[in-house]
């Protein structure tokens, strides 16, 4: 709404990565806005992995995989508390969930690793749940269409991978190239029903080759690839 840039990301540590932090700055002149500590590290590693903001621009979610932590906390951007109740285990975030994150629906969309997608409030109460019908797998990869009305989560090419695109309405699963057909680590919405895959040979980058794939929803295959000279890291489609 405001066209401001949301930045998650962590301090500087000297063996592991530092305090999470969130940065919000303005698009034009790049100044920073605000500058927040997330939370302490009280000796554990809060290696930031996905973050996403509401279209209201009044909370952010900021999701951990670290050596020892996982879950996300909800910042609020308008107002006091600034980060949700955190009743959850010493490793975890306030939220519990383990992967992606997106607003969507009446709260936040997130992964669970092994388990299905969940929808949850922003008082960490569980409202959904969606199958993958993708067993075997580390599926932390989220992404929603522009209507918000589908979503879709990949397989890492380290597990068994597979594409699952979920229709959030009726609940109905689409498995696409399972087992090892179609993997990766990042998934995006390209076009209604065309899905960008990073296809990475592992969960860690290790600066090798890869490729984006292009998964046409409806005939259910690869359409096109594209390599790359690296891992890829970020993948965002307009």
């Amino acid at each position: 709404r405001s066209g401001r840039l949301y930045l998650a990301g962590n301090r500087l540590g000297k063996r592991a990565a530092g305090a999470p932090v969130l940065l919000v700055l303005e698009p034009g002149s790049g100044a920073v806005v605000e500058r927040m500590t997330i939370r302490p590290t009280q000796g554990r590693d809060w290696l930031v992995l996905d973050a996403a903001v509401s279209s209201d621009e009044r909370h952010a979610a900021v999701s951990y995989h670290g050596d020892d932590t996982t879950g996300a906390d909800l910042i609020s951007l308008a107002g006091q508390p600034r980060r949700c109740i955190d009743r959850t285990p010493v490793y975890a975030g306030c939220m519990s969930l383990h992967g992606g994150v997106v607003f969507g629906g009446h709260g936040l969309l997130a992964a669970t690793g092994e388990g299905p997608l969940i929808e949850l409030a922003l008082d960490g109460r569980v409202l959904r749940r969606w199958r993958t019908r993708l067993p075997r797998n580390h599926l932390m990869a989220l992404a929603v269409d522009g209507r918000g009305r589908v979503a879709a989560t990949v397989g890492s090419c380290g597990y068994t991978g597979g594409v699952s695109v979920i229709e959030l309405d009726s609940g109905r699963t689409t498995v696409i190239g399972y087992p090892r057909t179609v993997c990766g680590e990042i998934v995006a919405f390209a076009e209604a029903e065309l899905l960008a895959v990073a296809r990475n040979a592992l969960p860690v980058p290790q600066g090798t080759p890869s490729a984006i794939e292009f998964v046409d929803v409806g005939k259910r295959r690869i359409v096109r690839r594209t390599p790359t000279r690296t891992d890829v890291i970020a993948l965002v489609a307009t």
